[in-house]
């Protein structure tokens, strides 16, 4: 991506270099992990704060609504430096999804009402989608029943990135005949039950399980047009974490690259071994054709292509990213060696959360099977 920043890039992205490699990198991290009483939401709320006055929250909200954007190729130069020193925020789930989900379904009222808070980091979203260990809409039956002149939620969720600690959620859902439809509900209201959910990455999961009472006003969107939005949303997600396993995988490489300079076996650098020298050139290889699909990805987005571009290379940018970052981790353990396993080295630490960022908005034959579908007009 460096080699097309432009000076407003070049500026937001030394911004997040500075602070979040001085304030939120990998021995922040270790410290939430280490001491997760004191982090329940596993995020520290005054980084939460000071990211909100950077404008970081709000860079995807225009500025009629308190933000600083719209930019989203500045959202995912955020998320990857947030992926390369594993900060944790709430970017994903409140500036990404929450603000995707407002803008492209929100009325004026809803927008006035929501988007300012978000921006300040005072209201945060959670995005409530899986039901299962697969990503498919296929698998949605959390229902939504008319009752009189109010609606009735019922159903459960897993996996709600950053559920702990979120003011409102968003929960897809379909009503009697099918039909979709996204629901804003209050985490505390009656009959809302969020649970904790422990992974091996550390990030903030929930469960949710509700059955609430629901006025008109808290529906989102509805129906055809739902359908196509939550798709929008959707891959706007999967080209923002595509970013942030990029900024990951960039890392382990460069951290790798090193240890090879400097680690000694019968007298030499094992840097020197032609093995390990023809791995790392595919790692490299790899990771550049990954930007190259994610630097695409955003044109689309920037651009306001059509619906079926930005899903083409949506999928395609989340399969790269998927393959990636799952050679890339597999090999900065190995050709560390023994010393990669311990809890010593942060690899660990990558490795973990690239396993489960692979089956974020689907997995890489989820996205395959998904790209065939659209370039063949199924």
């Amino acid at each position: 991506m460096e080699l097309t920043l432009n000076t407003q890039d070049t500026l937001l992205l030394d911004s997040a270099q500075q602070y979040l490699g001085k304030y939120m990198d990998a021995k922040h991290f270790r410290e939430i992990r280490d001491d997760g009483d004191h982090y329940p939401k596993r995020y520290s709320p005054e980084h939460l704060a000071e990211i909100a006055k950077l404008g970081w929250i709000g860079i995807d909200i225009d500025e009629e609504y308190g933000g600083t954007g719209p930019y989203f190729k500045g959202l995912c130069l955020l998320a990857q430096q947030m992926g390369r020193y594993l900060s944790p925020t709430v970017l994903l789930s409140s500036g990404l999804l929450g603000v995707s989900a407002i803008n492209i379904l929100g009325t004026q009222r809803q927008k006035r009402t929501m988007l300012p808070r978000i921006a300040q980091g005072q209201l945060k979203v959670a995005f409530a989608i899986e039901e299962s260990e697969r990503h498919l809409k296929s698998d949605i039956t959390t229902r939504l029943c008319r009752t009189n002149n109010s609606y009735r939620l019922q159903g459960k969720k897993t996996f709600v990135i950053d559920a702990i600690g979120a003011d409102i959620v968003f929960v897809v859902c379909r009503d009697d005949n099918k039909n979709l439809f996204i629901v804003i509900i209050n985490s505390t209201q009656d009959g809302v039950s969020i649970t904790p959910l422990s992974m091996i990455d550390n990030r903030n999961y929930g469960n949710l399980s509700v059955d609430a009472t629901i006025s008109k006003e808290n529906l989102l969107g509805e129906g055809i047009v739902l359908q196509k939005a939550l798709e929008q949303i959707l891959d706007r997600a999967r080209i923002a974490i595509a970013s942030e396993m990029l900024g990951a995988a960039q890392h382990l490489l460069e951290t790798t690259l090193s240890y090879l300079k400097l680690r000694k076996q019968f007298g030499v650098n094992i840097g020197s071994f032609q093995a390990l020298q023809h791995r790392c050139a595919r790692m490299y290889s790899s990771l550049e054709m990954s930007q190259a699909a994610l630097l695409a990805a955003i044109d689309t987005i920037e651009k306001r292509k059509s619906s079926s571009d930005i899903a083409t290379l949506a999928s395609l940018v989340k399969t790269k990213a998927n393959d990636t970052l799952e050679l890339i981790s597999n090999e900065a353990i190995q050709m560390h060696g023994g010393i990669g396993m311990t809890d010593e080295l942060d690899l660990g630490f990558y490795l973990k959360r690239a396993k489960m960022q692979v089956a974020l908005f689907g997995d890489s034959i989820f996205h395959r099977i998904r790209y065939g579908k659209i370039t063949l007009g199924d």
